[in-house]
């Protein structure tokens, strides 16, 4: 029998609908770049059967879909820190895994502290549109599109 605390996932690929073992839903990321070049986003689930499967899950996937996109978030993240090193050192991977462990560790620690401090910074910058954004869409949702929380 599987260990539920078993952290590792099913295997890949994974395909959109309901297994005997897990469920996936794909959701579709649309990035936008203007002429100033400031980035925007939006979400939102692939396919019907993507919301079929979604509303059958607690809060209709709403935080599984929230913990998947900061996942993601935080994996490009580490990629750009480590694509940083590399720029200022081509040779950084080599000097790396020529590192004991325990100085490995401790630059793992080193980078994971300045992703959170990049995160953190950014998403502080962020949050207060962020939550405004996020009420006015679920006063719209809830109330309809007479409603506003903007004078």
């Amino acid at each position: 029998m599987d260990n539920p605390t078993d952290a590792k996932p099913p295997p890949l690929p994974w395909k959109p609908g309901k297994h005997e073992d897990h469920e996936v839903i794909h959701i579709e990321v649309l990035v936008c770049k203007d002429k100033y070049d400031r980035v925007f986003s939006t979400h939102a689930l692939h396919s019907p059967m993507d919301e079929q499967v979604a509303r059958m899950w607690k809060s209709g996937a709403t935080q599984q879909v929230a913990f998947a996109l900061l996942t993601e978030a935080l994996r490009r993240e580490a990629v750009v820190g480590l694509l940083v090193k590399l720029t200022d050192n081509p040779k950084y991977l080599i000097d790396f895994l020529a590192m004991p462990q325990e100085q490995r560790d401790a630059e793992l620690e080193a980078m994971s502290v300045a992703m959170l401090g990049t995160v953190g910074k950014t998403a502080h910058q962020m949050a207060r549109d962020i939550v405004r954004e996020a009420v006015e869409n679920v006063v719209q949702d809830i109330l309809g599109d007479d409603e506003s929380i903007t004078p």
